[in-house]
């Protein structure tokens, strides 16, 4: 604005130089001319200040080592209708016996309707740093399914907040190496659900997921068709089973034995992004010390499969054969051993069509199995989980979802069922 009154200031002055000026109006205009260009010096440098300044705060926001670092999260909340006793009314993986106290009316505790916002999940990514020829990536995100209050009033209307997993990795053109928690190394393709975060789907029927705290080396050549190998090294875990008659720092049983788990895959892996796809044999061994000294033994052979078909239809899944696998993420529908205390043996997997009619909208159907030896007598025989879903996020941010899951377990007193339906609602940043 200074700038263009001087220029006018000067127009005006320009008829005048025809005549003779006087000394006086020549020192004015020299005046004014030198104004406008610290003016316009001045103005340059406060827009060079005000791009500094900028530049700063952006670099105050971000990590000290200047990464890219990217925030994402799921604000999400689950209503749900559950019919049947179960172990969790929000997200049910077991369905549970009658319960039959002296009077009681069992048809009294069949079921429940609620909202949580438990499964709602923070993810902080870092990715892409390159260090000594390799590129670093790490990831942590948490939700707030850690626990509930104990009593009336809390309940799941205030949940603590929980790890889920936590990794950080460094990638070659030909090897790879990470550290963190995350699923096991041999089932670690996940079942997608709109309604189940907290506790994933298929959970007790077949889908071993339980992050465990971990370290993986692997190698991989490269082209369209992808040869791997992987191994892991895994924190020892029963799922809960303290080594009986420590009362003192209830140590896990498995974490007793003073070896890691150990772990490893091989398989093929072909494309990129959400093509990438892979099919994988794995095989778990760990060991889980007994009361009576003797040391029992958890093993597993897994077959894992992702497969995007074309980019609007996915078949994914795993299926295993194993022993005392609960510390894996609920096999043997979460029992470890038989009445007998030897290791009970189990067969299961889940497998899952997933399919993308338009943009913005995401279908998925699948069923899980978990199913012990009866041999054994295990006190549940038998676990199964179904569940169709259903995602439209309008817009992108918005998420709206409905699923239906049905869970039928089996005991020696028979069958016991349980039908759950899950309206979800939330933004997705």
């Amino acid at each position: 604005m200074a700038a263009c009154l001087v220029l006018s200031l000067a127009g005006l002055a320009a008829p005048l130089g025809a005549q003779a000026r006087p000394a006086a109006l020549d020192s004015v205009t020299d005046s004014l001319s030198a104004l406008a260009d610290r003016v316009a010096r001045a103005e340059e440098q406060l827009r060079m200040l005000r791009q500094q300044l900028a530049q700063v705060a952006r670099e105050k926001a971000g990590t000290s080592s200047r990464a890219g670092l990217e925030f994402s999260g799921r604000v999400m909340m689950n209503a749900f209708l559950t019919n049947g006793r179960t172990n969790l009314v929000d997200v049910p993986t077991i369905a549970l016996p009658a319960y039959s106290a002296i009077g009681t009316d069992p048809q009294a505790l069949r079921g429940a309707l609620g909202g949580t916002f438990r499964q709602s999940v923070l993810t902080v990514a870092l990715d892409g740093r390159p260090l000594w020829g390799g590129t670093v990536r790490a990831r942590a995100d948490a939700d707030f399914f850690g626990g509930v209050q104990e009593g009336a009033g809390g309940r799941r209307l205030f949940p603590e907040p929980r790890l889920r997993v936590a990794t950080a990795s460094m990638a070659w053109t030909h090897a790879r190496v990470t550290v963190g928690q995350d699923v096991p190394l041999v089932t670690d393709v996940t079942p997608w659900s709109t309604a189940a975060f907290g506790l994933p789907l298929f959970a007790s029927a077949g889908n071993l997921w339980f992050w465990l705290p971990q370290v993986r080396i692997g190698a991989a050549t490269t082209g369209a068709l992808r040869l791997a190998v992987d191994a892991a090294a895994v924190a020892p875990w029963t799922g809960g089973d303290p080594v009986a008659g420590d009362t003192v720092d209830r140590v896990d049983a498995a974490e007793r034995s003073r070896r890691p788990f150990l772990q490893g895959r091989v398989g093929v892996e072909w494309g990129e992004d959400a093509m990438a796809g892979r099919l994988a044999v794995g095989a778990h061994h760990g060991w889980i010390a007994r009361p009576t000294g003797v040391t029992a033994t958890t093993s597993a052979v897994t077959v894992m499969l992702l497969a995007p078909l074309t980019e609007w239809l996915e078949v994914r899944g795993v299926a295993y054969r194993g022993q005392a696998l609960r510390g894996l993420g609920g096999g043997g529908v979460s029992q470890n051993f038989a009445p007998d205390g030897t290791p009970l043996r189990d067969v299961g997997g889940w497998a899952q069509l997933l399919w993308r009619p338009a943009l913005g909208w995401q279908v998925g159907a699948g069923c899980g199995v978990s199913d012990p030896d009866n041999a054994q007598s295990p006190v549940r025989r038998h676990n199964r989980q179904c569940e169709a879903g259903l995602q439209w996020r309008p817009g992108g941010l918005p998420v709206l979802g409905l699923a239906y899951r049905r869970v039928a377990t089996d005991y020696a007193a028979g069958l016991r069922t349980v039908q759950h339906l899950n309206f979800v609602t939330g933004v997705e940043f």
